[in-house]
């Protein structure tokens, strides 16, 4: 299993099998003072499952790093693609995968980065910055 796409969102659902992204391509946060609590940031996944990796578990370790390469926050899933009716042998489906995280705090200003891992297989990496913004005179 690979990861294709890999991003962060403002919100992002899949439904159907298709995949929904608001405020796509998030890799700045600006905040006026710190700590400060992010009211929802998605992530957003598109899996290559290949035929031999269908019809197990999957578990997912989902880390946000400071630069340091502290953990700050942990997260989990997990991924179980079956082989619909029809698909060729030897086929790998592509697996849209999101995952909410509501009031992340960010206790100071700094370079974070999400990892995506299954295992010992990391299979992605997010940066975000976040920064802090000035008000205007």
């Amino acid at each position: 299993m690979q990861a294709t796409t890999a991003l962060l969102a403002d919100a992002a659902t899949v439904s159907n099998g298709k995949l929904f992204v608001h405020g796509g391509g998030i890799t700045h946060l600006g905040a006026a003072q710190f700590p400060v609590r992010h009211p929802t940031l998605a992530l957003v996944l598109v899996f290559r499952v290949e035929w031999t990796e269908t019809s197990e578990e999957h578990a997912l370790e989902i880390s946000l790093e400071d630069e340091d390469g502290r953990r700050r926050f942990d997260g989990q899933g997990k991924l179980t693609v079956g082989r619909p009716p029809g698909l060729a042998a030897g086929s790998a489906q592509f697996v849209p995968y999101t995952q909410t995280f509501n009031g992340i705090v960010f206790d100071a200003p700094g370079r974070f980065v999400f990892r995506i891992r299954a295992g010992e297989t990391e299979l992605a990496e997010l940066p975000l910055n976040v920064t802090e913004t000035r008000a205007g005179p």
